[in-house]
């Protein structure tokens, strides 16, 4: 059987040096390398040199070269960087795998645009945890009735977090809101620190 192809965006950054690590240990696939931006003060040097990775190749700014070759690409980068990848990955027809957040709505359209023309796997947390958790926050937000029960997230992050709130409290609060049969933006509320009355019914 032969390997699946994977090249990976961003792979200078914490999950793109983790998920670059993982693809050299699968006997499955084959790194076929890593990319970053042209600007980046790593271009062009050994992976090995610059980062935990463990391989001899080179730090690319050719992302249509490694899109080109590899089956798969695995994006956690910015939304400009992962628009313009699959732009580029939808003329050579090749699978995407998005771990990205921070995306617009109209981003996201985009996104969905392109996978009516290649593979494309997106998701704010690819833990199989959260993801039954996503499901069973829809179930409970069905359950209880809106009049006597109100949803609020929370969360903690690492220093190194850029996106607030995170694309995994996102997920979290429209799937919260599917399940109240409403939309997310109708009825957040992402500020209360001015606010001292009850809240109202959402």
């Amino acid at each position: 059987m032969a390997k699946i192809k994977v090249a990976v965006a961003g792979c200078l950054g914490r999950m793109g040096q983790e998920i670059s690590k993982q693809i050299l240990q699968n006997k499955n696939l084959e790194f076929v390398g890593g990319f970053e931006h042209k600007k980046h003060k790593d271009i062009d040097k050994p992976l090995n040199k610059v980062s935990s990775i463990h391989s001899a190749k080179l730090v690319t700014a050719n992302a249509a070269q490694l899109i080109k070759e590899a089956n798969v690409i695995i994006d956690f980068t910015t939304p400009e960087s992962t628009l313009g990848n699959l732009k580029i990955a939808s003329v050579n027809k090749t699978a995407v795998v998005i771990g990205t957040t921070g995306m617009t709505d109209a981003q996201k359209k985009k996104v969905k645009s392109y996978s009516k023309k290649i593979p494309i796997l997106m998701s704010s947390n690819m833990s199989l945890g959260v993801n039954l958790l996503f499901n069973l926050v829809k179930q409970t937000a069905s359950a209880l009735k809106d009049t006597d029960y109100d949803i609020e997230i929370s969360e903690t992050h690492h220093k190194h977090k850029k996106d607030a709130p995170s694309g995994t409290a996102l997920s979290l609060g429209e799937y919260a809101a599917e399940g109240r049969k409403t939309k997310l933006n109708k009825s957040k509320v992402l500020d209360r620190t001015k606010k001292t009355n009850i809240q109202k019914k959402r």
